[in-house]
């Protein structure tokens, strides 16, 4: 059992490397609940003074003068960051998703888990909260080591009514990852290997691959794709990328001559050899994507404001030694909302797709 003085000292060394932004927040969260203030009146009077003392001062204040309140909001905290890093799984094995199924998480006392293990549920979703403690070193200016301390978060998101879980893991300083290859990759295997044993279930990864091909034909809700690598057959490849104010991607050479085709198609229905002339070119298109293999993808998510569009890169499994495909957000200033929203929308355009399948 970790103890309040471990769980205190391990958040305060996590605070050393915070961003400003992220410590203003904080202190504004723990503000809105009383536990800071500007000054002391009859409903606040054991709030700590914000007088002259940095963000990250007042924290360490309120840690140790009410560590169960500031705990509960640093761990609600924790969860609202935006995770760069995740992928998304089908739970079978089982009939439902209700606070029952994480009983195997809960200690004898009935209380839910450990500080380093919480349940939350949010906008009617189970968030599962796993941190770890990663150490770190580094040698400063006079080549001395400086040693660092970090609660890394691990967020498991499960949808009641798809049975879909999120696995996402939050970005961190290449000091903390020790050199490890595939960081993100193992701690997300890491991850679903604990909700399999605890949970006795089996975590399917969802075809990303296909779906994400799927949403760029329909080309609903304006989402389409932002970028993408196409490696060629013959060994040749090409990344491109349609910018952020362009409404459309142009593949390269084949895009462009898609263009051509459809923009002279009274030419090319001209007469037969015209028409010869077109059905060699759209069979060389055709053969080329077919054959193509692409490592990534990227969607874009449009929003009126643009500063709020939502940007994900889907990296596919077949380019990795794992069996699910990683999202990648590099483009997403809502964050936990922004996540959701794009969850929702995949797994709405799932269900579609499946209902097709079926259909046909």
């Amino acid at each position: 059992m970790v103890s309040n003085e471990e769980v205190i000292q391990n958040i305060k060394d996590s605070l050393e490397m915070y961003s400003q932004t992220e410590l203003r927040r904080l202190v504004s969260d723990l503000t809105s609940i009383g536990l800071v203030a500007k000054t002391t009146n009859l409903f606040n009077s054991d709030a700590i003074l914000v007088e002259d003392k940095t963000d990250k001062r007042i924290i360490f204040d309120t840690l140790d003068s009410n560590f169960t309140d500031t705990f509960k909001v640093i761990d609600s905290f924790e969860i609202s960051k935006l995770y760069k890093y995740g992928t998304m799984f089908y739970v079978n094995s089982i009939d439902g998703i209700s606070e029952d199924f994480f009983l195997p998480f809960k200690l004898e006392n009935e209380e839910i888990t450990t500080p380093n293990t919480t349940l939350h549920m949010v906008n009617g979703r189970f968030i599962l909260k796993i941190i770890q403690i990663l150490h770190g070193v580094k040698l400063g200016s006079n080549n001395e080591p400086i040693r660092y301390t970090n609660r890394y978060p691990m967020i498991a998101i499960f949808h009641p009514e798809s049975k879909i879980v999120e696995i996402k893991v939050h970005t961190i300083s290449s000091v903390l990852q020790n050199e490890e290859r595939d960081f993100y990759h193992k701690k997300i295997a890491e991850v679903r290997t604990g909700i399999e044993t605890q949970l006795g279930v089996n975590l399917e990864p969802v075809d990303l691959y296909t779906l994400t091909n799927f949403i760029s034909e329909q080309k609903e809700d304006g989402v389409k794709v932002s970028s993408q690598k196409m490696e060629l057959a013959s060994g040749g490849n090409a990344t491109l990328d349609s910018g952020v104010d362009s409404e459309e991607i142009i593949l390269p050479i084949l895009g462009e001559l898609i263009k051509i085709i459809d923009d002279n198609a009274n030419l090319f229905s001209d007469n037969d050899t015209s028409l010869k002339i077109k059905d060699l070119l759209e069979e060389f298109i055709s053969e080329t994507i077919e054959t193509s293999e692409l490592p990534w993808m990227s969607l874009r998510w449009p929003n009126q404001v643009k500063a709020k569009s939502i940007q994900v890169k889907f990296i596919f499994n077949h380019y990795s030694s794992y069996d699910y495909t990683m999202m990648q957000f590099y483009n997403n200033s809502r964050g936990m909302e922004g996540m959701g929203y794009v969850a929702d929308y995949l797994i709405q355009q799932l269900k579609k797709l499946s209902s097709g399948s079926s259909d046909s």
